[in-house]
């Protein structure tokens, strides 16, 4: 079986072939189509098929046939539905490159995005690595145990414990694996 409405495939690609809008009063007598199966066998008599032209190429057709004899179409239905294809054409490649430029617009904001993720990323190892340096440098020349974050960091802690902005100093180690609150 076929898929889709009966239609003479030899006409349609035809036009697609010839580049050229196509009507014929009796398909089966015409000597371009006479011979086409699909033609016979789905009765086919008169027809009209154009190209729906994009700017470079054909996108499709648009196809209308009749089993009536004598034709029902006349040269002034094909000249609209050559008009209807020329706008039909330009509305499909329209959306296309909407679509195409919706597209791009989406892959440019996922490589930004991945950028400022790289970017962070980035900046959260090099902390890192400077934090494992900073303490791999404090373990070869300190003595760790009873550590205490106001007499060894007065920097970032005054003397009573808390820190430059009022906050806590850090937790701590009592020697019994329990952490304590500094100060």
């Amino acid at each position: 079986g076929t898929d889709g409405p009966p239609l003479s495939q030899t006409l349609v690609d035809y036009v697609y072939v010839t580049r050229n809008a196509v009507l014929t009063p009796d398909a089966q007598h015409d000597a371009r189509f006479r011979k086409s199966d699909s033609v016979v066998n789905h009765g086919i008599r008169a027809a009209m098929c154009v190209p729906l032209y994009g700017s470079h190429n054909i996108l499709g057709v648009i196809y209308v046939d009749s089993d009536e004899h004598p034709s029902p179409f006349t040269v002034q239905h094909l000249h609209l539905l050559t008009a209807l294809g020329l706008l039909v054409g330009m509305a499909v490649e329209d959306t296309r490159l909407y679509e195409d430029k919706i597209a791009q617009e989406r892959l440019c904001a996922l490589e930004e995005a991945f950028a400022s993720i790289n970017h962070t990323l980035r900046n959260v190892l090099m902390g890192v690595s400077f934090g494992v340096d900073l303490v791999e440098g404090s373990q070869e020349s300190q003595d760790w145990t009873g550590w205490n974050a106001p007499s060894r960091c007065p920097q970032f802690h005054g003397p009573n414990g808390v820190g430059r902005h009022g906050c806590p100093a850090p937790y701590t180690d009592d020697g019994i694996g329990a952490a304590t609150g500094g100060a």
